[in-house]
C-alpha cells in the first residue's frame, strides 16, 4: 500500500512539474504573439475623437489643478513672512530655476515683480501653475523621452527614413510597450516641488494639508498623461500622434487659441502678439508619408490654448 501511495506521489509530482513547464512556454509564447499582432494590426485601437477628448479632458483638470491651488494660496492663514519666504526659496530654487526656465522670462519678471500682491489677484500664480504643469504633462506624453529611451527616438527617424509609415509605426507601437513605465512617486514629487517652488516665490507658508491636496491632484493628472501616452504610441497605428505646446515667446496665430482676451491696449502690437505661456496642450497627428525633403505635413486636431503677453 505504501509503494502504491509513493507511486502516486511521484507521478503527481512529475505531472505537476511538466504543467508549470507547459504553462511557462504557453506565457512565452503568448507574449510573442501580443508583440506579432501588435505588428500585424493595420488599424487604430482609438479613433481620433477619442484621443481629443482625453487630451481636452488632461487640459481641463490641469486648468482646474491650478484654480484649486490658487484658492488654497488666498489663504491668509498660509501667509508666510520674508524671512521664511527666504529660507523657503533657498531650500527649492533649483526647483524654481527649472520653473523659470518652463514659464518664460516674462511670467517669471511678472511673479517675482508682483508677488507680495497676488493675494488679492493670484491670476499670474495661477498662469504659471497651469504652463507648469501643461509643460510636465506634454513632456510625459512624448513617445520617446530622453530619460526613458532617447536612443529609442533615433532609431524611430531612421526607421521612418527607410520604410512605410505604417511598418514604422507598428514599430514604434512595439518598441513604446517595452519602455519602463514611468516613476509615478518620482513625478509627481518633481510635479509637486515646481508647484511649492512657485507658491513660495509668492509669499506662501507650508501647509502639510494643502500639500496633500496638490500631490494628490498632480498624481491623478499623471496617471492621465501616462494613459493618454498609451493610446496615442501604442493604441495608433495609421499615423504619429504628438502633443505639443507653444515656447513662451513665439508668435500668436490662426493655429492657436487665445485662452484670455483682453481689452486694455497693449504697449506694442508686437508684444500683443507675442505668447506669453502655454495653458492648454495642442495634438496634432501626421497625415502625409515622410517627403524627400525630410518633412512631414501634420494636421491639427487640438489648437493649443497660450495666453498672450498683452494679459499684463
Amino acid at each position: 500500500m505504501k509503494d502504491e501511495t509513493s507511486l502516486l506521489r511521484e507521478k503527481l509530482r512529475v505531472c505537476e512539474e511538466k504543467l508549470s513547464r507547459t504553462t511557462m512556454v504557453l506565457q512565452e509564447r503568448n507574449a510573442e504573439l501580443i508583440g506579432t499582432r501588435t505588428f500585424l494590426t493595420a488599424t487604430d485601437v482609438y479613433s481620433s475623437a477619442e484621443i481629443i477628448q482625453m487630451v481636452n479632458a488632461l487640459n481641463a483638470d490641469i486648468f482646474q489643478l491650478a484654480a484649486v491651488v490658487a484658492d488654497l494660496f488666498e489663504n491668509e492663514a498660509v501667509v508666510a513672512t520674508e524671512e521664511e519666504r527666504a529660507r523657503n526659496l533657498d531650500a527649492v530654487l533649483g526647483h524654481l530655476n527649472a520653473v523659470f526656465q518652463v514659464i518664460g522670462a516674462e511670467l517669471s519678471l511678472q511673479l517675482t515683480g508682483t508677488y507680495k500682491h497676488l493675494r488679492q489677484d493670484p491670476f499670474a500664480l495661477q498662469l504659471a501653475i497651469q504652463a507648469f504643469i501643461t509643460h510636465t504633462c506634454m513632456q510625459k506624453t512624448q513617445v520617446f523621452s530622453e530619460n526613458q529611451g532617447g536612443q529609442f527616438m533615433v532609431l524611430y527617424k531612421k526607421i521612418k527614413s527607410f520604410e512605410q509609415r505604417t511598418v514604422a509605426t507598428r514599430w514604434r507601437a512595439i518598441a513604446s510597450a517595452h519602455i519602463p513605465d514611468p516613476d509615478l512617486s518620482a513625478d509627481t514629487e518633481a510635479a509637486t516641488m515646481g508647484i511649492k517652488s512657485i507658491l513660495y516665490l509668492c509669499l506662501w507658508s507650508s501647509s502639510e494639508s494643502q500639500i496633500r491636496v496638490i500631490e494628490s491632484k498632480a498624481a491623478a493628472i499623471l496617471k492621465l498623461s501616462y494613459k493618454l501616452k498609451k493610446a496615442m504610441h501604442e493604441g495608433i497605428i495609421t499615423g504619429d500622434m504628438e502633443t505639443f505646446i507653444i515656447p513662451p515667446g513665439g508668435h500668436f496665430n490662426d493655429s492657436m487659441e487665445n485662452g484670455y482676451v483682453v481689452d486694455k491696449e497693449c504697449d506694442t502690437a508686437e508684444k500683443a502678439n507675442r505668447v506669453l505661456c502655454t495653458v492648454g496642450m495642442g495634438l496634432k497627428k501626421v497625415v502625409m508619408p515622410v517627403s524627400k525633403s525630410g518633412e512631414v505635413e501634420m494636421a491639427l486636431l487640438v489648437k493649443p490654448v497660450v495666453v498672450l503677453n498683452g494679459v499684463f
